[in-house]
């Protein structure tokens, strides 16, 4: 399991630091924030996994008030829940836990995992834990990062690297420990109690980040609209929603 000690290595070098490309991340997660509410049924119990950067989270406070939501966010950073707790100013329940052993009395409707899945030891653990601590009827609404994507295929047919779903500096210094096909996202739920019943894309991303430094903003809004009208394979980041079986 990652430690603490790494996890706020993580929140120092990357989510509290000023990183170049740290506008093209939070355009994409602003673009996806409507479709991940869109998910949330009012008056669902959420638990929000990872603060990260705090986008969705921060989100997630307005629309609890207008929704009758109650939101409980678990963060294994003790930096990172610091954060949290001040942003929260009392709307919502912050927790310091790992997710692989995390414990409510109470259950949950829906669980976010923006960003999650790539970044655990054990995947398929944790989605099996989060089965203990969910409602039957619940869901899950994630995302993750899709090694299929445009970027990463130019990649391997220019040489940059040896593989789809190799692991760049980039993906290092953020923690990912995997990158996801559809087929290998398909597999990890397969062998858990949770079944995937829709996916989507987000973003048509033709370069790495830092080959897109400098772009103007209204390219990468399009790249991001656009990619609601492409197959989901293509896509920087692939979303979807599962169900208990």
């Amino acid at each position: 399991m990652l430690d603490e000690a790494r996890l706020n290595e993580i929140a120092t070098e990357y989510h509290q630091a000023e990183m170049q490309d740290m506008y093209i991340e939070n355009m994409g997660q602003f673009y996806e924030v409507p479709w991940i509410h869109s998910q949330i049924p009012s008056g669902s119990r959420i638990l929000d996994l990872g603060y990260g950067d705090g986008l969705v989270f921060d989100s997630l406070l307005d629309f609890a008030e207008e929704n009758s939501c109650e939101v409980t966010m678990i963060e294994g950073s003790g930096k990172l829940v610091e954060q949290a707790r001040q942003h929260a100013s009392g709307r919502a329940i912050v927790e310091h836990s790992f997710f692989e052993t995390y414990e409510s009395i109470e259950k949950f409707d829906v669980v976010l995992a923006s960003h999650v899945l790539e970044h655990v030891d054990h995947p398929v653990a944790v989605l099996n834990h989060l089965s203990t601590i969910c409602y039957p009827s619940a869901r899950i609404v994630g995302l993750v990062p899709n090694c299929e994507s445009i970027h990463r295929r130019l990649a391997v047919l220019m040489g940059l690297q040896s593989k789809l779903d190799s692991l760049s500096t980039r993906d290092n210094i953020v923690g990912h420990q995997r990158v996801y096909s559809l087929a290998t996202l398909h597999d990890d739920f397969a062998e858990s109690p949770w079944e995937i019943t829709e996916y989507r894309g987000f973003f048509l991303k033709p370069l790495a980040n830092s080959q897109l430094l400098g772009f103007d903003k209204s390219l990468i809004s399009a790249l991001l609209k656009i990619s609601d009208e492409l197959p989901t394979e293509l896509s920087a980041n692939i979303a979807f929603v599962a169900e208990l079986r």
